[in-house]
């Protein structure tokens, strides 16, 4: 199935801000870090969240046909 993946804040400006990816029926957004590792090797920091519709999601969520899926870096200020 395919599944469009958006990337926001310093993920966008090292790769892009959208990629369309051919996943495999039971992909988990740990798949996904790893078949886009080679793109966003940034993916594998821990200060990167997942969502799926706009939710945060845990690495080992199952991404569902038609899901939004994104990745953005955790952001702290003072």
């Amino acid at each position: 199935m395919k599944v469009e993946v958006r990337f926001y804040g310093r993920l966008a400006e090292l790769g892009g801000r959208t990629r369309t990816v051919e996943v495999a029926e039971g992909c988990t957004l740990a798949d996904l870090r790893r078949e886009l590792g080679g793109a966003w090797p940034a993916l594998a920091d821990r200060g990167v969240r997942a969502c799926l519709d706009d939710c945060l999601a845990a690495d080992d969520a199952v991404i569902l046909e038609g899901q939004a899926v994104e990745f953005l870096p955790v952001v702290s200020g003072g």
